[in-house]
């Protein structure tokens, strides 16, 4: 994943205008299945795209 450390020093989450992931399709057919949207469960939560990229995200931000 390539995500630049400086830009959360000096910004906020709120500053991100859009995502773009690029995936090979094996891949994405595992962590990017829609009906993984929302996982319910800690086993679908790490085979969920959202739930990663997220997660990601959210630890990038608070941990300053």
């Amino acid at each position: 994943m390539i995500f630049d450390s400086k830009f959360t020093q000096n910004h906020s989450i709120s500053d991100i205008a859009n995502i773009n992931i690029v995936a090979y399709e094996p891949a994405f057919g595992i962590i990017g299945d829609p009906a993984k949207m929302k996982p319910e469960t800690r086993q679908s939560a790490d085979h969920s795209m959202v739930y990663i990229i997220s997660t990601m995200l959210n630890k990038a931000f608070n941990n300053k």
